[in-house]
């Protein structure tokens, strides 16, 4: 067996020796850990453990040691880190983009160098002056929006270094195998759950099921101390994709093997289903449909028979199951929603209620159309899709702005030709029509690291001004 294949091997015997033995020892493990919250927290302290076995594997630490005392290391360390925990809650994600700048800044201190700044991003920071500007007249009043410093400062800081792009590519199968760790542990922590609380298999995935007050899906990635299957989808598809293209550079410091993304997509596919999430499932097939057609596009004729497959079978879907593709976009809840977006909107065409105080309209349009709407349990925070959500915060020029910034972004990946922006763009256009990653940390962190990782791969395919401010130590 090649060495590239070990990787994912043991992960697999790893994960069925641990199923086996919580079915063989559930109800011991219960007697020592009390409950499942324990239980969670022993495999958080396992994900510690392993995140820093991958990393000293993946890295030269072995051969090198004092590699890993260097300021060079200790950025990649930051950055490793900084792409790792954004599938954890917010407050991870904000501490891990600390640790980033920080060692930015040391890096920084020590070389003296800036680069200048690719301009699409431009267009983020529009976005971000439009909600500094949507404070004013708000409930707190005119401010900078606590929430914005990722916009401006991730950016900022992957302009004071230059990492080869070798390097860069080995953080990114680091990724995709600490994430691969994530799965694994995600799916033991749904099997000690389904067995803990006496659920069925199929009863679990195939039904809105209440499980101790909660809902099923968020026991599943509980151990984690985040739940929400949605913002974890936007960290597992773009881990996806760029196995995909890691796979593909077949660089041999870097290299993915078959075997692997094969698990990998195992894992996600079936940690999708156990979630619940229609829009996970959607984004994983949307990516095995793009790379099945990309690597066929070599050999004509297969390439046109798989894509009038894919044609046929996708039409077939959308006669066949034209209800569940509508709910899929406007379930009770997203159609509520919208519904008190569009009352609002029609009122304050022109400017909105301001930054961060879409939820405090919802409750007064609820209020106001309570005797047409049908009254659902869940509170009312945010509307459910992007575009709307920017019309009730910042009316028309939200709009304007929020299009203006994804569709440029989307044409800079074409003009680009660089896979990992195209596919990390068209899956945020995915996620805006059901979801609002730009109105929570959690989005925001996701798509600045993302997107700022993925164009500093870009920039090192291309030439940018580098200018030299100081030199450290100064002379004499």
């Amino acid at each position: 067996m090649k060495k590239i294949n070990l990787y994912s091997t043991i992960l697999i015997v790893f994960t069925i020796l641990s199923l086996l033995f919580i079915k063989l020892f559930h109800k011991q493990i219960d007697i020592i850990l009390a409950n499942s919250i324990n239980f969670g927290n022993l495999l958080l302290i396992f994900f510690v453990a392993a995140f820093v076995i991958v990393g000293i594997i993946e890295s030269d630490i072995i051969k090198k040691p004092k590699s890993a005392f260097t300021i060079h290391g200790l950025l990649i360390l930051s950055i490793s880190t900084l792409l790792v925990l954004s599938i954890f809650n917010r407050w991870v994600g904000i501490y891990a983009t600390a640790f980033f700048i920080i060692c930015t800044l040391i890096y920084f201190i020590k070389n003296g160098k800036v680069y200048a700044i690719n301009p699409v991003f431009l267009l983020v920071f529009a976005y971000a002056i439009l909600e500094f500007i949507g404070t004013i007249g708000t409930k707190i009043g005119f401010r900078f929006p606590e929430m914005t410093y990722s916009f401006y400062l991730i950016p900022i800081a992957f302009s004071c270094f230059r990492i080869e792009k070798e390097t860069l590519l080995r953080i990114l199968r680091f990724l995709f195998r600490v994430i691969l760790v994530f799965m694994s542990f995600s799916i033991i922590n749904w099997f000690f759950n389904i067995i803990h609380f006496q659920v069925g298999i199929v009863e679990w995935i195939t039904k809105k099921t209440n499980v101790n007050g909660m809902a099923a899906y968020e026991y599943v990635c509980s151990w984690s101390h985040y739940k929400h299957p949605s913002y974890i989808n936007l960290v597992l598809i773009p881990t996806l994709f760029s196995g995909f293209y890691i796979h593909h550079k077949k660089q041999e410091k870097s290299y993915i093997s078959q075997l692997e993304l094969a698990v990998f997509v195992v894992f996600c596919l079936f940690l999708e289903l156990l979630m619940e999430s229609r829009i996970g499932l959607v984004g994983v097939v949307f990516v095995l449909v793009i790379n099945t057609l990309y690597y066929l596009h070599i050999k004509k004729i297969y390439f046109k028979i798989v894509l009038i497959a894919f044609l046929v079978i996708g039409g077939a879907g959308l006669v066949v199951m034209e209800h569940s593709v509508s709910s899929f976009i406007s379930d009770p809840v997203r159609k509520t929603d919208s519904a008190l977006a569009i009352h609002y909107i029609k009122d304050h065409l022109w400017w909105g209620a301001g930054y961060d105080e879409e939820y405090i309209v919802l409750k007064q349009q609820e209020m106001e159309m309570s005797g047409v709407l049908p009254k659902l349990n869940q509170p009312k925070t945010y509307v459910h899709n992007s575009l709307l959500g920017n019309m009730v915060q910042y009316g028309i020029p939200g709009a304007v702005i929020l299009v203006v910034m994804m569709v440029g972004l989307f044409w800079y990946s074409l003009q680009s030709r660089n896979y990992l922006l195209q596919m990390f763009v068209c899956l945020y256009l995915l996620f805006m029509m059901i979801e609002e990653p730009l109105y929570v940390q959690e989005g925001i962190t996701r798509f600045m690291v993302f997107l700022t990782f993925f164009i500093h791969i870009i920039d090192n395919e291309r030439k940018v001004k580098c200018y030299t401010l100081f030199k450290w130590p100064p002379k004499g």
